[in-house]
């Protein structure tokens, strides 16, 4: 009787076992393909990328500039407004360096 009883409890485990691995491959396994990315998806839309940028730059080289542009009095008229930046002095090497000297404790201040 005991066996008879142990036999059927493995036998639901074993099912139960097998269902779940079952539903989980099923769900894995079983999903839409265009959902999946493969490499020819990519390059596709790669290729589409590329197209816009190379269409984009045969736009630009197609461009004529002209230099009459420049002899114009609009263009005379400009007054450059950049402003000279001076060269500031280097700072530590490794501004993340801990700070020696100075102090008597040990301890490093950045006030002292």
């Amino acid at each position: 009787m005991e066996i008879g009883v142990r036999l059927v409890k493995t036998l639901i485990l074993i099912l139960v076992t097998l269902g779940v691995i079952g539903f989980f491959g099923f769900y894995f396994f079983s999903s839409n393909e265009d959902e999946i990315l493969s490499v020819d998806a990519v390059a596709s839309e790669i290729s589409v990328e590329s197209r816009k940028i190379l269409d984009t730059l045969n736009e630009l080289k197609a461009l004529e500039i002209k230099g009459d542009v420049f002899k114009e009095p609009a263009f005379q008229s400009l007054v450059d407004i950049s402003i000279v930046v001076n060269q500031e002095p280097k700072q530590r090497p490794n501004p993340f360096a801990p700070i020696t000297g100075g102090s008597s404790s040990g301890e490093s201040t950045l006030f002292e």
